[in-house]
This record gives structure tokens, sequence and C-alpha cells, in this order.
């Protein structure tokens, strides 16, 4: 064999080669269809109830506009025979390439005529289907040999991999039809305001004719359109036809849709997962319809009294899914794109149940334990603080449960005093609020809702009573798995005891009287705040099948005048409450096991009362709650106080004298230090070699299971 022959045997090997390496990669690069539908994103994120229907779409790419994609069983017979009239006659019959179109291309350009297209349809889907067309939004430099290769042999393998009807559907979707509109479906919506299923022949000519110039001229386009129009049987009307292209041209092609039902919502999904097209929401759009009429009637109601915005939210208990959720009523806002569900502000009195509770499971106190709602002056970080009620009046010896009820402030604060500012801070830290700040920002004013804190997590942390204690993240989306990260902010137990409270309307009538807004006809247990300034009106509360929380004020934290969450939130909670239970029933809890009940008097008109106890803190027998101790309070050591060893006598402990006033010696008070029983309470006594640190003085009366006085010191 001479040298000639060998090296044209290397060079037919080495083509050879490089073809099947070209080949390889340019198959590797043609996904399987349904992979590649998955892989062809639009520019909208789409929003669904939970019955499937679409309630909202969000724009999320601005570079084009393309909507969902079409299936090819979704357009009429018609427009798929003119499409292929004019873009590629003999379709089905080619396997991507028409060598006919192509000699004739190539012969008119041989003579210097005018150049005709011999691009088949399949090939000109193996351009947009290119990975840098189809993720980057470029387009194909036209005119490259290279290019023009790589496009035959792409539709060659996207013929041999998809069926004709595959081809026809990516096509359909992928197409540039003028301007940003990309794919059949975005151009009628934007021109015809049409689905594609109702396209006719007219909208089918028009559209193909776009297809080869999407940005020609009015006029190139009337004579396209017509051209074509001639030589279909039966020919359509030049005159109508222009009719209609003159109104796309007037038209700024704008896509609007009805569906914009939650746009707080998407815009908070979409920023969670920007990845996505689809969400399956829990919203309900019936209910989610009501609760934005009942914001809106409400606030129309409150617009003399400077109420701007509202929002609320609507949990199913037991899942934690959404199931509405409404950010701002846009009507009377002047911030309409704020979320009011998602931004934090001033709690109010809504976080004392926590408060209330821990100190129930601490056993610090009971549902029936009276606390002092009398003029108080404490010492806290350096400085005095004065609560007050929100009435400004006091109203003596009250029971928790009639203070919690009530709302009253100062023994709210009191309790602040007896759990610590480390143990307020972790209750809290318990219910998972993301604006929390530093313990060290805030003082006593916790209990009155100093602190900012998110609708939709206070929301979460009152249904977390509803499910004895229990608390898990709430649930968005289908595609969500169910909540496993559980945590307990509280005993079963009590959250029993302040369920029932916040359910009892004898006990809030001292802070409501008997007809507020926050008596329902069915069990409900609720709890309102104002926070300072009224900037903030709240009223959350649930019953045993949902949660609702509302919400009014102003984003712009301007004050409310002479409103409160008992006026402002309170009525929009009471009718989505009962728009919910119009056909479904809500029972009181079962006292849960660990929870007994005894029969005790009371002062005022109910003589007897039967109150629930945590087993063990119930009072061994009937008891007054005005007894000889109700003014008892300890004078020395002073609360808040600090108190220094004395350097000149080298001091490492000391004892200390403790006076009180009122009371009287009794066997059934005793004292504790730092929850150390030390003795019965004597007429004088004193605390023995006391070294530097930090104590917790309290009076404990063990037949009433209640503390009667506290002081919190400290001793460097």
């Amino acid at each position: 064999m001479n040298s000639f022959k060998k090296k044209l045997i290397i060079l037919i090997m080495l083509v050879s080669f490089v073809f099947a390496l070209f080949v390889t990669t340019s198959l590797s690069q043609i996904p399987a269809f349904t992979d590649f539908r998955k892989e062809a994103v639009g520019s909208d994120q789409y929003f669904f109830d939970q019955q499937g229907r679409l309630i909202h779409q969000l724009r999320k790419d601005f570079k084009k506009r393309k909507l969902q994609w079409v299936s090819y069983s979704s357009l009429n017979q018609d427009f798929i025979d003119i499409l292929l009239f004019v873009e590629d006659q003999r379709f089905y019959n080619h396997f991507g390439i028409d060598f006919k179109s192509m000699v004739r291309a190539l012969g008119a350009t041989l003579k210097n005529e005018k150049i005709q297209g011999a691009s088949t349809l399949s090939m000109q889907v193996a351009d947009l289907t290119r990975p840098e067309v189809l993720v980057g939004n470029q387009r194909i430099t036209k005119g490259k040999i290279f290019n023009k290769i790589n496009q035959i042999f792409r539709a060659l393998l996207i013929e041999w991999k998809w069926s004709k009807e595959e081809i026809l559907e990516a096509y359909l979707n992928l197409i540039h039809l003028k301007g940003e509109h990309q794919g059949v479906q975005t151009f009628a919506f934007a021109y015809f305001k049409k689905y594609p299923s109702s396209l006719n022949r007219q909208d089918a000519l028009i559209i193909s004719s776009l297809i080869r110039a999407p940005n020609q001229s009015q006029k190139r386009l009337s004579k396209t359109v017509c051209a074509h129009a001639q030589r279909l049987q039966p020919p359509m009307d030049c005159l109508v036809l222009d009719k209609k292209i003159s109104e796309i041209f007037l038209s700024n092609g704008t896509i609007n849709f009805e569906s914009q039902e939650i746009p707080h919502l998407a815009q908070r999904l979409a920023k969670i997962s920007p990845e996505k097209t689809e969400f399956k929401t829990f919203i309900d759009s019936e209910l989610q319809s009501k609760v934005y009429q009942i914001l809106e009637k409400n606030i129309s109601r409150l617009q003399a009294s400077r109420v701007q915005d509202a929002s609320a939210i609507v949990i199913d208990n037991k899942s934690g899914q959404v199931i509405a959720y409404v950010g701002t009523v846009e009507k009377y806002s002047k911030a309409p794109h704020v979320d009011g569900v998602l931004s934090p502000r001033q709690a109010g009195s809504t976080l004392k149940p926590f408060f209330y509770s821990r100190a129930i499971d601490k056993k610090y106190i009971t549902a029936a334990s009276l606390i002092e709602d009398d003029k108080t002056v404490m010492s806290w970080s350096g400085g005095l603080y004065r609560p007050t009620n929100y009435d400004q009046k006091f109203y003596g010896s009250v029971s928790a449960r009639d203070a919690l009820a009530s709302s009253l402030n100062i023994p709210a604060v009191k309790l602040i005093k007896m759990l610590g500012l480390s143990e307020s801070y972790a209750v809290l830290k318990d219910l998972q609020f993301s604006e929390l700040k530093n313990p060290d920002r805030y003082g006593a004013s916790l209990a009155l809702g100093s602190i900012e804190v998110r609708l939709d997590e206070l929301s979460n942390a009152y249904r977390a009573m509803a499910n004895g204690g229990k608390l898990t993240p709430l649930v968005w989306t289908h595609e969500e798995s169910s909540p496993i990260n559980q945590s307990s902010i509280m005993s079963e137990a009590a959250a029993f005891i302040i369920s029932n409270i916040l359910s009892d309307p004898n006990a809030r009538k001292i802070g409501f009287n008997w007809d507020s807004a926050l008596e329902t006809s069915f069990w409900t247990a609720v709890k309102t705040g104002t926070s300072k300034g009224l900037r903030d009106n709240w009223t959350v509360g649930y019953s045993s099948n949902y949660t609702v929380g509302v919400w009014a004020g102003n984003f712009s934290s301007s004050p409310m005048r002479g409103v409160s969450g008992v006026t402002a939130a309170a009525p929009s909670w009471n009718e989505i409450m009962t728009y919910l239970h119009r056909h479904k029933k809500s029972l009181s809890p079962n006292p849960p096991v660990g929870i007994v009940q005894k029969k005790i008097k009371q002062k005022g008109p109910l003589k007897f009362v039967n109150e629930y106890f945590i087993a063990g803190t119930e009072p061994l027998d009937e008891w007054l709650t005005q007894s000889g101790h109700k003014n008892l309070s300890i004078v020395f050591p002073a609360d808040g106080s600090r108190l220094t060893l004395d350097p000149h006598l080298n001091q490492k402990a000391t004892d200390l004298l403790v006076t009180y006033k009122g009371g009287q010696e009794s066997k059934s008070v005793y004292v504790y230090l730092n929850d150390q029983k030390l003795g019965r309470l004597k007429p004088q006594f004193k605390l023995s070699q006391v070294k530097p640190g930090r104590y917790k003085l309290e009076f404990r009366d063990e037949v009433k299971k209640a503390t009667l006085s506290t002081s919190q010191f400290e001793v460097h």
C-alpha cells in the first residue's frame, strides 16, 4: 500500500472519529422531551389555591415574557394546519431536513435571486433548544457555516429522540413573537386576550407570519399575511386581516390577569424559592376573599380614627397550613406593597399569656393566685418604673385569671419581676420570634409588649397553645413536608389553663365588659394588644379548629386615635371566626392528665367558682381571695436594691434583718430564698451569712399556693 492510500485511510478514520464525536456530543445535549419541558421555565411564577385553581401570577424574569407551557393538545387543528402551511408544509414527510427547500434556496443564491428560507421547523427547534439560547435568552448568529452544520445535526437528533407532536409543542412554546413575547400563549394573551385553544384561522395566520421576522413593520406584516391569505383554501379577506393587524400595533402588548388574589404571600413565597415556577398553596380562595372584604369594611369604619392598614392570617390548628393571608388592604393604605403579616410591630399585651403560663408551670402562681393591682413604683436597671393600666385605674387584689383575661398591666409587670428578666426572655426565645433582640435591651416593659413581633409568628405561638403547648412551623405549600421540628413552649396543663382563662367572659369583664367583640357564640380563646402611643392594635385567638390573627394600625407608625385592640382589630377577628364556623362547631378542650378542678371562694357576686389547677398546686381547703395577707409586702431588702459589703471590715458575708409590712404571723406563710424554703414567716427574722450574689426572697402562702410578696436584690 503506497503512502497516499495510507494517508487517505488515516484521514477518513480521523474524519469518522470527529464525526462520531460530534454526533455523540450533540446527542448528549438533546434531553428527553419530558426533561426538556421541566428545564424550559417561563418568566412567571404561578400560585394555586388548595383546589388547584390559579389565584396569582407573578413575573420574575424581565428579560423576556413567557407564560405557562402550552400542550400540543390544547391547540385546535386549524391553527396547526395554518402554521405548517406557512412554515413547513412537508413537516410530516421529512426527518428534520427538507432537501427540496435547501436545493431551491441554494439555486436562488447562485442566481443572485431573493434568498428563500430553507430551515425546517425542526431546524428552528434545534436552535431554540440550544442551552445558551434557552437559559441565556441569546440569539443564534446566522450565516456561519459551523452554526448551520450544528443546526442540521441537532435537527436530525431531535427528530430521532422526539415525536413530531413534541417537536411542534416545543416550537409553539419557544418561538419569539414581537418584542419580549415568547411562545404562542404569551402572544395570544398579550395581543388577542385569548387562550391558545381559542385562536382562530386569522389569528393563526398572523402569528405564523410573524415568526420569521418578529419585529417587522405593520406594512410589511400586512403584505406578508395577505400573500399567505390568498394562497389558502378558502382564501381570507385581507381587509379583515389588516384591521386585526392594526389593532395589534395599537396595543401595548401588556398582560393583565384577573387572578391576583395573594400579592403579599406570592412575593413572600417567591423570595423564599425564586427558582420555583409553581406553588400549590393551602389558601382557601373563598375564605381569602371574605377575609379581605371584612378587613376592608372595618378599615372604612375606622377612617375617622386614622387607621389606614390592617392585616390578617388564618391557620389550620392541626396541620399548621396557612389558609388565608392578607398583607394589607390596598384601598386605604399609603404603603400597599408592605406586607403587614411579615412586618415587625410592637406586640402590646399579646405576650402576657406566655409569661403567665411560665409562672403557672413553675408553680409560682395558679389561676386563682392574688396579685395586687395598685399604684406601683419599682426599681429596674438602675431606674424607677411606674407601670399603669390602660384605663389608668387600679383594681386592688385580683386573681391571676382576672388579671390576664382583662389584660391588666400592673399584675403582668409584677409577674415579670417574679420570673426575673432572664426567665422572661427565655419565654420569648422559646416562641422563636425572629425579631427578638439582645435581652439587655428589654426591661419590665417586656410584659407590656415593648418587643416587636410578626403577625405570622405571634399567631403561630397562639396556635401552639391551642395544640397543648406544642409549637411547629407553619406550612405554606403542598411541596413542604409535614412539620417535624416540634418544640414545647409550655406544658399541656398550663396551655389548658391559659386557654380556659382566655375563653372566660366573666374573667375579662374588668377590662372589656360583657358585650365586646371578643365574645363568640362558640368556644374561642382570645387576647388583644395595644402598643405604646396607639400605633398597633392586635387581636389573636383560636377555636378548636383555627387560629386567627389580626393587626390594625399604620405602616407609617403614625398613631391612631381613640381605638384599642378590642375596637380596631377585634371586630374583624370576630367576623372571620364567625365565618369560619358557620358550618362547623368549636368545642372547649377537655382537661388533660395532671389537671384538677376545685371549688373555691371568691370575692364578688360569684361566691364559689370552680378553678383549674396543676395537680399539687390546688389549695387544701376552700379559701377566700381576700385574706389577712393581701397587703403583705417586703420592705427590706427592697425589690431591685443593690447591697454592698463593707470593704473596711473585709466582709465575705453578712446577716440581713428582713422587715416587712402588712399581714400577720400565720402557719400557712413560709419564707423562700432562691426557691429554698427557710421556714414559717415570723414577726422578725434575718437572713444569715448572705454572700455576694443575686437573690430572690419570697413570702408564699402554701395553703393558697400563692406568692404574696417578692423582692429580688443583689449583694456585692
